[in-house]
């Protein structure tokens, strides 16, 4: 997800800001104006608004703030299929302006509230057993899920009450209200989301297609295919590797953002390292934590978490795409299976590329051999001696563009003429190039 304008306006923990921000009528609840006028005033009003995912999650954070006095608010939804539940939250001292909490669906009110669609009033973490390590520690807990059509998208989570205390019924009831029209909107962001995505998708194979069509060499391809996933998945580090069938290496053609001192990291067997491990079993991997996959291999001391996929061309791995971020758990299904979509055409870009510089080596090496026979040609002689009484021929039909045989007329004296006929062994280039030495040393 990309954030929009995040560095503006206060982050989702500061109480303080968020309220004098939130729309008109966010504590009518609280002070007994009733909720169908606070949702009239402010959800319906506000929340259709936007589309942009990030935008409403600020904005209901806001709200959400405004209408609970609530000291740290968190928008927790799901990510992976369920795997993870993460909290985007506005930081201008993060790179992109939104940094992420990211936690297993089971680890404390969050969890259970998410899991068992319940929600949780609590007080002071220590009072339940359940909740007694959570962190960070709190006074009061409100956390309700953010539910649709019977599933959960993910939870609220208010912590500590900003005039001390635990949070009152009318106020869980108030959030559990609002949660109904929270998720809706929630969920045509995501959707709204997801479409621009794959739009963006369609757009960039689209290049990538261009690209197959041009006649380019493999590393201008190669380069070609780095710019172009970089505007659909985020890297703070990323490489195309690919396979040498013949000595089964696995080696880095394209890379971006490692440190020159690593070159030695990019040189891998099957098997090894994720990468190689990819290149062997021919599938796909998301690495939520590298520090706990003993597959990894430390390229980058800052790397976090990792997503590899094969490259294959006609049913046979020709090399491996690798993404690296710094941040933990920063990949999901959704990249991977663009991902998987993307190697099939940048497959087909390097074939094709390979193909092309192929043909440009042939034709190279076909210039280089004319130039060679045009050499060997100048060590014949031009024709044959006259000699009286005698009719001499000689011809030199090599096996291959060039070869190694030679033939000369040597004159001796005015009345004897001397015939060298030289082959030597083997054909080809070596061959040619072994009778040109001998005959450039020979007086």
């Amino acid at each position: 997800m990309t954030p929009t304008n995040p560095a503006s306006g206060p982050t989702a923990t500061e109480p303080g800001g968020p309220q004098q921000a939130a729309p008109d009528g966010a504590c009518a609840w609280v002070e007994g104006r009733g909720p169908d006028a606070c949702r009239f005033r402010s959800l319906s009003g506000f929340f259709t608004r936007t589309l942009e995912l990030d935008e409403l999650i600020q904005a209901a954070s806001a709200f959400v703030h405004a209408l609970v006095r609530a000291r740290t608010v968190r928008l927790w939804l799901f990510r992976r299929g369920g795997q993870r539940l993460v909290s985007r939250e506005f930081d201008p001292a993060a790179p992109d302006g939104v940094s992420e909490i990211v936690i297993s669906p089971d680890v404390g009110p969050v969890g259970f509230a998410a899991q068992n669609r319940q929600s949780l009033n609590l007080g002071p973490s220590g009072e339940d057993e359940r909740f007694a390590t959570y962190d960070p520690p709190y006074t009061a807990a409100l956390v309700v899920p953010l539910l649709r059509r019977g599933a959960s998208l993910g939870v609220i989570e208010c912590l500590d009450k900003a005039d001390g205390g635990r949070f009152t019924a009318a106020e869980q009831s108030a959030l559990e209200s609002v949660s109904e029209d929270m998720a809706v909107a929630i969920e045509n962001a995501q959707l709204y989301f997801d479409t621009r995505r794959k739009s963006l998708e369609r757009a960039v194979l689209l290049e990538v297609g261009r690209a197959i069509a041009l006649p380019l060499s493999l590393p201008q391809v190669l380069e070609a295919i780095m710019d172009q996933l970089r505007r659909i998945v985020h890297y703070d580090a990323a490489a195309i590797y690919l396979l040498d069938r013949e000595t089964h290496e696995v080696l880095s053609e394209a890379s971006r953002g490692y440190p020159p001192e690593m070159a030695e990291a990019f040189k891998l067997l099957e098997g090894e390292g994720i990468v190689g491990w990819v290149a062997k079993t021919g599938d796909s991997v998301i690495v939520a934590d590298t520090a706990k996959d003993r597959r990894y291999v430390a390229a980058r001391h800052s790397t976090r978490s990792e997503m590899a996929c094969p490259i294959a061309s006609q049913g046979r791995i020709i090399g491996v795409f690798n993404l690296e971020n710094d941040d933990p758990d920063a990949y999901h299904d959704g990249h991977l299976e663009f991902l998987k979509t993307f190697a099939s055409q940048a497959a087909a870009a390097i074939e094709r590329a390979r193909l092309l510089d192929a043909a440009l080596e042939a034709r190279n090496l076909e210039k280089e051999l004319e130039i060679a026979r045009g050499i060997q040609a100048s060590f014949l002689p031009e024709k044959p001696p006259a000699m009286p009484g005698l009719d001499l021929y000689g011809i030199n039909l090599s096996y291959g563009e060039v070869g190694g045989d030679y033939y000369d007329f040597i004159p001796i004296v005015d009345s004897q003429l001397g015939l060298a006929i030289g082959d030597v062994s083997g054909k080809g280039v070596a061959a040619a190039l072994l009778m040109a030495t001998f005959r450039a040393s020979s007086p």
